[in-house]
């Protein structure tokens, strides 16, 4: 595993340790830690994933209309000042067993913690239940998005995961006053990488996302469109994933940035030390890092860091 985000996850684990460990605060910070939940209410009402680089503005319902005043219309999705990177993300998950197949377009309960945010979608498929979890690290370009399945059944489960970003690279509000303005954005897959890598026409902003470890990763033909505004564009990926009888399967995104072109956005993770992971054979090793609350990423390292 990279060291970079080995340090940076066990800080997280190694902080909220110490937390727990204060005698005159423990009463204070478990109940904080242990996060807000919004009980299933306000899933109209807005949310932030916030670091000091990127954050993230969605519904508390797990989606990403469109909202805001500054710019009408395009104030959530991930933002990277000085420029937006995503409209946002959305996923379809089906059992291939019964080919049933259920979008992830409304969760159930929305907590909130000090470090990210959780969505628990529910059982969805006969007894299989979906949770969501994000954070956006400090001091790194970027978010990671892990999708837990526990599969409740006596069987064990084939899925098959779709996820589907909105692109979105724009200038901040006021930015066409300085003469910045935003343009049509185009998108790229990677195969060799399993990565899609976006940009804009005009500007060198650039947006990189994929899966840890990739899951069998393939780009899908012409996705539909997903129905926010602007000039970003929707890019799709399937991936497979096996879930064995009372277990538990993840599958995690890394969803990175740059304003500053994309020899800033490393597309194999070998010049800078950060939000990087690695599914090629023979790199990286077995460490699995656990971040607040259980997340934990794929082994190795991948190569996406801005």
């Amino acid at each position: 595993m990279n060291s970079a985000i080995h340090s940076l996850l066990l800080s997280f684990g190694f902080a909220l340790t110490n937390v727990q460990l204060l005698p005159c605060q423990n009463a204070y910070a478990v109940p904080i830690l242990a996060g807000i939940s919004n009980h299933g209410a306000n899933k109209d009402q807005p949310y932030v994933t916030a670091g000091d680089r990127t954050y993230l503005i969605g519904t508390q319902d797990g989606n990403f209309p469109d909202m805001g005043g500054h710019v009408p219309g395009k104030m959530g999705g991930l933002w990277l000042h000085p420029i937006k990177l995503l409209d946002g993300f959305w996923a379809t998950v089906t059992d291939m067993a019964t080919n049933r197949e259920t979008a992830l377009s409304e969760s159930a309960e929305f907590i909130n913690y000090p470090y990210g945010n959780r969505f628990r979608y529910g059982p969805v498929l006969d007894s299989l239940e979906i949770g969501r979890f994000q954070f956006s690290p400090d001091s790194q370009e970027g978010l990671i998005v892990q999708y837990s399945s526990k599969n409740a059944a006596a069987r064990k489960r084939q899925l098959r995961f779709h996820f589907s970003v909105k692109t979105d690279l724009r200038p901040v509000w006021f930015s066409d006053r300085l003469g910045i303005e935003d343009a049509q954005d185009t998108v790229a897959w990677q195969p060799t990488d399993s990565l899609f890598v976006a940009q804009d026409r005009k500007s060198p902003w650039f947006a990189v996302w994929g899966a840890t470890p990739p899951a069998g990763a393939q780009a899908i033909t012409s996705p539909q469109p997903v129905p926010t505004s602007g000039m970003g564009v929707t890019a799709a990926s399937r991936h497979d994933l096996s879930v064995d009888p009372t277990s538990t399967a993840t599958l995690t995104f890394v969803i990175v940035g740059s304003a500053s072109g994309q020899e800033s956005c490393d597309p194999l993770g070998k010049e800078k030390g950060t939000l990087r992971f690695n599914h090629r054979k023979g790199e990286g090793t077995n460490s699995r890092p656990t971040s607040p609350r259980g997340l934990q990423l794929g082994e190795g390292q991948h190569g996406v860091a801005c």
